[in-house]
This record gives C-alpha cells, structure tokens and sequence, in this order.
C-alpha cells in the first residue's frame, strides 16, 4: 500500500508536468488588456469562447474528492484489459494530436481518456459511472468551436437587447431597440460580446451541475435545475445590461466586471432558492446523504495498474518535449487586388469598415468598396478571406451580413445568382432608423456550420488535413426606398447584374487561396 502511494503520487506530478500546457492554457479571446487574475476570472465568467482550464480542474478534482466514498466502497473487479489499454492509448493519441496542431485545450479529451481509463483498471464499469460526472466535467475547459460562438452569439446580442429594452419600458424610459443598439434619448448602448449571456449561460450551467453535487442532486430534481440554469442565467443578463445602462459610472472597467459578478450571483441564488423548492416538491424531506464508507484495508487496485498509468504519463511528458507542431505558412497580402475598382458600369471607392459590426469574426484579409453608377445606382461590397490561424475567431459570422451595426431584419429569404449558375444567397431587407438596405450574404469554401465547427473543435486547419480554401465570406448591399415586393425585385435584380460582372474577381480570390492551400501542404 506504501509503495501504491508512492507511485500515485509520482503520477500525480507526472500529471502536472505532462499537462502543464493544458493546465495554463488560455484563448485570451478578449486580449491581453489585463494581465491579472481578476482579468482571467471576468473573461472566463463572460467572454463567449474563453476558458480558465485550471479553474475547471480544481473544480473536477474537488467533485473527484466528493465521490471518494462511493469508490472506496466498490467491490466490483477491474475492466477489460483491453479496454482500458484502448483508453490509455487514445489519451497518448489525442496528446500527441493536441501538441501537433499546437492546440492545448483538445488535451482535455486526452484527459478524459485517461481518467476513465483509471476508473476502469480501478474497479471496472461501476467506478466509471460513479465518476463519469467529475470526469466529464472537464469538457467545460474546452472553448466552444468558434465557428458555433459565431453563429449562435449574435442572436444572443439580438435577444439581449430586447430584453433591456423591455426592461427599460417596465421602469417608463422611452428606448428604441434597433438590432443589438439600444437608443435612448441622446444615448446609444450597443450590447457587446460579453454582455450576450451567452457565457453566463455557460458558467451558471457549470456551477449548477456543482450545486447538483454538492448537495446530492438526482434525477428529476438534478435535470430541472440543469434545464433552469440556461433561462436563469440568460434572464439575469439582461438585469445586467439594464444596470449597466442605468449606472453612470459601468464605463469604469472594474464597476463593469463587479455588476457582472454580482449579477450572477444573483442568479446562482435564485437556482439555489430553486434547488429548495424543488428539495420540498420532489424528494420529500430532501436527498439523504449515504451514509460514510471507510476505505477497504486492501489496496483498490494492483501494482501493474498504477505502473501502467505511470507509462501513460511518461509517454506523454517525452511527447510534449520532443514532438513539435505542424505549422501553417502565413497567407499572402493579395486580396487587395481581387476588389477591383472598377465592376461593369461601376466606379468604386474604398470605404471605411465598421469594426463593431466584424466583433465575432476573423479575418486575415478583408477589404470594402462602395460602387456607383449613373444608370445603375450604388452596391456595397465586402469580400473577407478566413485564417487559419485563428481558432478561436471564425470568419463564419452572422454579424458579417450587416453592413454596420443597429440593423434589423424586415425580411429575408434565399436566391441563386447568376442566372440560376451562381451562389445561393441569403438576402436581408435592413433597417435602421430611416435608411433600409438589401443585403446578399453567402460563403465559399465551407460545408455548413457542423463541418466548421467540427474543424475548429479538433484543430483540422492546423494540420495536414487543413482544407483547400480557408473560407471567403461576401457580402452586397444595394439602398431599397421601401418595402413593396417589386422594388424588393428591383435590387435583388441589381445585385446579380454587380454578381455578373464581379464573378471572375471572386473566381479569382477562391484560386488564390487554393493556390495558398498548397503551398501549405508542400512546406508542411
């Protein structure tokens, strides 16, 4: 038992030093703009996408501690040899993976693997499932694939602002909600990234399941609170952004994190008065802690076990200091010269992009020109190229088919261009304040939101599978007086005439970037 001892703890530090990468990792998806704790914490809790790895795993360990009893009072045998073997297998797999694509947060898989590895050389299925909620919770250390944030963050921003817009008219201050702008009289609010809610929903989910098994939630009673915790979270930001709005001095950067703080709070009190209610509605007197097991005189598992965890671990540290990542050349500066100026009867100029309305997206190129024609009228154009080099930033963004931001939607539906050879579009009939705009907004060189978010999940870009075409992202904009279908036919008819005579610029953006691909793959 001396011996096990020891060996469980030089694994511990093989561990520690194996992971270490995973354990201090962070997408610092926000910036640096504050190198402290307290900056980590705030982006963890509200930055959509961000993570705090070691914050995650301490938590994991304590819910470990928690279920030491339910373990140690197992009796079961250990698994199958050849299950176990294929887990710790995946877990050096997965490493291995994590360090070629230089992706530290996919080592959570690896981890995962590895501790239900344990768990079955332990005492089998039984022990698994007894830790199968500790261990899982370590998925809450992996970021959300970007191109999902991207996707799902801006109707977040959409549905917040209408909730503080409510809010505002409950309490009688006039305000006009145009997209994710909320206008008072000599004020705009814009709800950013961080006051979505979308993190919040994330962090009051992750501290409920906590809540669950701190006081030995179960069935019902465990997935009501879970169902909850998103409705909570989400009701309690815009809460936050109303107290935001009304306080004078939110613009301070520490009065804004601590408002968020409290607001959550707030909300992790209200699951905890509804944990007590459902406590009386559903388990009568509430859930009876089991009672307290001592450990069994033998040691739980044998030697040959604990040596081949250490194996594991060992395999993994000489990964991490001898395997090097696969790396991605930068892309070329090129795209300048596929905007051209001038398209059929149009004359362009450049145009100053509003970067509000690009916050969820990344680029490594992009550029913007505004068309003019005596005949035809005027058409706005947005080309952006992705990069594969951002994978926690995706140009796959919703907020990219708004030409700025404070737009709403009046209608939308779906076209192909060039005479039916073309793309399929999306167009948008826009409003803000006076002005309405019709917009078609598609991509090219993407299979679909699972595809891009399954790519960014598993760093597929950053490795010898990265795909022929990082992704272009177009946008045309053409003004509309009003809103009758014939001049919604008019515009849409404008645009594909623009399409006509830009296609073989676009032809010609999508073979640079094959042509970038490529030479990626020769370097690699």
């Amino acid at each position: 038992m001396r011996l096990l001892n020891w060996i469980a703890g030089i694994n511990v530090v093989l561990a520690v030093l194996a992971y270490r990468e995973f354990l201090r990792f962070q997408p610092n998806i926000a910036g640096a703009w504050q190198s402290s704790a307290e900056g980590d914490i705030a982006n963890f809790m509200f930055v959509p996408g961000e993570t705090l790895p070691i914050f995650v795993v301490l938590l994991s360990v304590w819910l470990l501690y928690r279920r030491r009893q339910r373990v140690f009072a197992l009796e079961s045998p250990p698994g199958p040899r050849w299950l176990v073997g294929l887990l710790f297998a995946l877990a050096v797999a997965i490493f291995a993976w994590a360090i070629a694509t230089d992706s530290a947060d996919i080592q959570t898989f690896s981890l995962v693997a590895l501790l239900f590895g344990i768990a079955l050389a332990w005492h089998g299925f039984p022990a698994a499932r007894a830790l199968a909620v500790p261990i899982l919770f370590l998925l809450f250390a992996l970021p959300m694939p970007a191109p999902l944030v991207s996707a799902v963050v801006f109707h977040f921003q959409l549905w917040t602002a209408q909730v503080a817009g409510w809010l505002l008219y409950l309490l009688g201050i006039p305000a006009l909600v145009s997209g994710e702008i909320i206008r008072l009289s000599g004020e705009s609010f814009r709800v950013i990234e961080t006051c979505s809610g979308l993190r919040s929903v994330e962090t009051l989910t992750m501290l409920s399941i906590v809540m669950i098994v701190l006081f030995e939630r179960r069935g019902a009673h465990a997935l009501v609170l879970i169902a909850l915790a998103a409705p909570v979270a989400f009701a309690m930001n815009g809460v936050r952004v109303l107290t935001l709005i009304l306080n004078p001095h939110s613009e301070i950067h520490s009065i804004h994190s601590l408002q968020g703080v409290a607001v959550l709070m707030g909300g992790l009190l209200i699951l905890y008065m509804i944990d007590g209610l459902l406590a009386r509605l559903l388990d009568g007197r509430g859930s009876q802690p089991k009672p307290i097991v001592s450990p069994p005189e033998r040691p739980p598992a044998g030697l040959p076990a604990a040596l081949s965890v250490t194996g594991v671990l060992a395999a993994c540290l000489l990964l991490s200091l001898s395997l090097t990542a696969w790396r991605v050349p930068p892309p070329p500066a090129t795209l300048a010269k596929f905007v051209p100026a001038t398209v059929s009867t149009w004359q362009g100029v450049k145009v100053k992009t509003d970067m509000s309305a690009l916050e969820g997206a990344a680029f490594y190129q992009f550029a913007r020109r505004r068309y003019r024609s005596p005949s035809e009228g005027e058409v706005d154009l947005f080309v952006g190229i992705g990069d594969h080099g951002q994978r926690f930033r995706s140009p796959f963004s919703p907020m990219t088919a708004f030409p700025s931001s404070g737009w709403r939607v009046e209608r939308q539906g779906r076209r192909r261009l060039g005479g039916g050879e073309g793309p399929e579009v999306d167009w948008r009939l826009l409003r803000s304040g006076a002005k309405r705009v019709l917009a078609a907004h598609w991509y090219v060189g993407t299979k679909g939101l699972a595809d891009e978010a399954l790519r960014s999940l598993l760093a597929l870009d950053r490795s010898p599978w990265v795909r022929p075409v990082p992704g272009v992202v177009v946008r045309m904009g053409t003004s509309v007086e009003g809103t009758e279908p014939e001049e919604i036919r008019q515009a849409l008819r404008r645009l594909n005439r623009f399409y006509m005579g830009l296609s073989d610029d676009l032809e010609a953006i999508e073979e640079e970037v094959r042509d970038y691909a490529k030479g990626a793959e020769r370097t690699s």
